[in-house]
C-alpha cells in the first residue's frame, strides 16, 4: 500500500511541475550567442516619414553601449541626443556607421546632448558625431557624474564646446561659471524646461544619486501625450531607488513612474540591484527594451524575469520573436517570445514611434526594418 501511496506522490508533483512550467513560462536551454545580424537588418529602416506631432526614439545597435537619438514632435523641434558610444561593436553598426546614422538623424535640427554618465560606452562616439561644436548645431549639453572621470578625449572635446559657448551643466567642470547638480538632484520632480523636448515633456528622476560612475547616471523621462520613454543610463539598485524615493519627495502620484516604454538599464545588468523587482514594480512598462551587444551576456536572464514577475505586470503582448539573454556566463533564449521584451543583440536598431491624436498616444516599436508591435 506504502509502494502505491508513493507513487501517486510522485505523479501528483510531476503533474503540477507540468501545470507550473505551463503557466509561468521561463528561459530555455543553453544556446549559442545571437546570431550577427543581417545587412538589412543593419540598414536603415523602411519606417514611415514621421509627422511633426510623433515623438520617434531610435536605438541604435552599437554593440556593447548605449546611443539613443530622440526626434521631438512639434514645429522646429530639437533633437535629443542621450549617450553615444560603444565598448565593442559586437557585430552592430560600426563606429562609423553608428556616426553617420546619428548625422544623418540630427542634420539641420538643435540638438540638446545628454552624456548619462561618464562611461566610455556612453559617449566615446560624440566627439566623432560633432567634430566642430557650435551653439547652432548643440544648444546645450548636460552631463550625469563629475568631469574628472570622463575619458581625455571626451573632456578636451567638453572644453572645445564651452570655448565655443555652447551651455553646458556637470559637476567638477573646470569652469566656475559651470554649475553642477545636488545629489539626487531631480528639479524638485518638475520637468526641466532646458531638457523640454519639443512637445514632450522631459524629467530628470534622479543624477549623481551616489558615488559611482554608474550610480551617478542622469535617468530621464520623456512624457508625450501622456506615453513615458525612460532612458536609466548605467543605474545601479541606489540610482533607481533614489528615482523613487523622489518621486514620493515630490508628492508624484503613485502611477508616476509608471512607463510606457522602458529601457533596462546598465544594459540589462543585475550589478548594484540594476532592474530589481522594487524597480520593476514601480516602473511597471508596457514595452521592455535592451541596448546591449553579446560581450557581457547581456541583458541577464534574471534583470528580464523581473520585469515579468512584477507585482502588476503590464508587459503587452507582441508577435512572437526570439530574445537571447545570459546567466552563468553562457547565452539563454527565450524561445518564441510572446511579449514586448526587445533587445538591439537580438533584434537589431529599434525604433519607437509616439503618435499624438485621438484619445491618447499610440505607440510602435520597429525592429530592424520591421514593425515588430501590433
Amino acid at each position: 500500500m506504502d509502494k502505491y501511496r508513493l507513487w501517486i506522490r510522485v505523479a501528483v508533483v510531476l503533474l503540477v511541475g507540468i501545470g507550473l512550467s505551463a503557466c509561468h513560462r521561463v528561459i530555455r536551454r543553453p544556446s549559442a550567442a545571437p546570431p550577427a545580424l543581417s545587412e538589412e537588418a543593419l540598414a536603415p529602416q523602411l519606417i514611415p516619414v514621421r509627422a511633426t506631432t510623433t515623438l520617434r526614439a531610435h536605438y541604435f545597435y552599437v554593440g556593447a553601449g548605449m546611443c539613443h537619438v530622440v526626434e521631438c514632435p512639434g514645429n522646429n523641434a530639437p533633437v535629443l541626443l542621450d549617450d553615444c558610444g560603444s565598448s565593442n561593436s559586437d557585430g552592430g553598426l560600426t563606429k562609423d556607421q553608428a556616426v553617420a546614422a546619428v548625422q544623418a538623424t540630427t542634420a539641420g535640427r538643435p540638438v540638446i546632448l545628454v552624456f548619462s554618465h561618464s562611461d566610455a560606452d556612453h559617449g566615446n562616439y560624440v566627439p566623432d558625431i560633432f567634430p566642430n561644436p557650435t551653439p547652432v548645431a548643440i544648444r546645450s549639453i548636460w552631463g550625469g557624474g563629475s568631469y574628472a572621470n570622463y575619458n581625455d578625449r571626451v573632456k578636451t572635446w567638453l572644453r572645445e564646446a564651452r570655448d565655443a559657448h555652447i551651455p553646458i551643466r556637470m559637476n567638477a567642470f573646470p569652469d566656475p561659471g559651470v554649475t553642477g547638480f545636488d545629489p539626487g538632484w531631480s528639479n524638485d520632480g518638475n520637468r526641466v524646461d532646458a531638457l523640454q523636448c519639443g512637445t514632450a515633456n522631459t524629467y530628470v528622476l534622479t543624477v549623481n544619486s551616489t558615488k559611482g560612475a554608474n550610480a551617478a547616471s542622469m535617468m530621464l523621462m520623456i512624457d508625450h501625450n501622456g506615453e513615458k520613454l525612460l532612458f536609466p543610463g548605467d543605474a545601479t539598485g541606489d540610482a533607481q531607488a533614489q528615482a523613487v524615493e523622489n518621486a514620493g519627495n515630490n508628492h508624484k502620484p503613485a502611477n508616476f513612474l509608471f512607463t510606457d516604454v522602458l529601457e533596462v538599464s546598465h544594459h540589462g545588468a543585475e550589478s548594484n540591484g540594476s532592474n530589481n523587482k522594487a524597480w520593476a514594480e514601480s516602473t511597471l512598462p508596457r514595452y521592455l527594451l535592451s541596448s546591449a551587444g553579446n560581450s557581457y551576456y547581456h541583458p541577464r536572464c534574471q534583470a528580464i524575469q523581473n520585469y515579468r514577475d512584477a507585482n502588476g505586470a503590464r508587459l503587452l503582448g507582441a508577435p512572437k520573436h526570439l530574445l537571447y539573454c545570459g546567466e552563468h556566463g553562457q547565452w539563454w533564449k527565450y524561445e518564441d517570445e510572446p511579449y514586448a521584451i526587445f533587445g538591439t543583440n537580438s533584434n537589431g536598431t529599434l525604433t519607437v514611434d509616439v503618435n499624438a491624436g485621438g484619445a491618447g498616444a499610440r505607440t510602435t516599436i520597429y525592429c530592424g526594418p520591421s514593425q515588430c508591435t501590433n
